[in-house]
């Protein structure tokens, strides 16, 4: 057999910008590399928000352009965990681990009560009906039209995500979304 030198990536150190350089150059340098580079991610507890994650996959992918492997492995992942590893030619769960892609969902706080028993009053600038940083503090639920944009951005980043998922695992992405709405999956019911 052939002993290759595999790269980890733990995306789980990422915790700031500075961090996140580092595995973009990790990844560049593999890149580089070409058909010799091997990269193992470690998605396990990643913190990392989804501009970051858009930028390793979209790096993940052009390593595996210039002909090198990717490979994944994941404990308990999530969505965010599974969509960047969604480009490794193999993806490993951890045999007591699972696959937990439940799709998306945004929660907001609301002020208004607890600052009117605080005798607070919140002074803001309404601008137009769907600007709506200001409800949090002027409102005890979510307006209409914030409801609206709300499921706007969440549909349209589901979409895109699924679209995304179904390019990397070479499925159409009707069939993706038939397995998030499917989810838990154990490792077995996961590959």
């Amino acid at each position: 057999p052939r002993i290759v030198g595999a790269e980890r990536i733990d995306l789980a150190t990422v915790g700031n910008e500075r961090d996140l350089i580092g595995v973009l150059a990790q990844i560049k340098r593999a890149e580089a590399a070409g058909k010799r580079s091997v990269l193992v991610v470690d998605a396990r507890n990643t913190s990392l928000g989804w501009g970051s994650l858009e930028e390793v996959r979209q790096g993940l992918i052009r390593v595996r352009n210039t002909g090198g492997h990717v490979f994944a492995y994941l404990e308990q992942a999530t969505i965010k965990d599974y969509y960047h590893d969604s480009v490794a030619e193999e993806i490993y769960i951890h045999p007591a681990g699972s696959l937990e892609v439940y799709g998306l969902s945004a929660t907001k706080l609301y002020f208004k009560g607890a600052l009117d028993k605080l005798g607070v009053r919140v002074e803001a600038l309404f601008i137009d009906e769907y600007k709506s940083f200001h409800e949090p503090f002027t409102r005890t639920s979510q307006s209409p039209a914030d409801e609206q944009q709300t499921r706007a951005i969440l549909r349209s980043t589901y979409n895109q995500l699924t679209a995304d998922i179904a390019t990397g695992r070479r499925l159409s992405p009707a069939d993706v979304a038939a397995k998030i709405d499917d989810a838990p999956f154990t490792p077995e019911r996961a590959l």
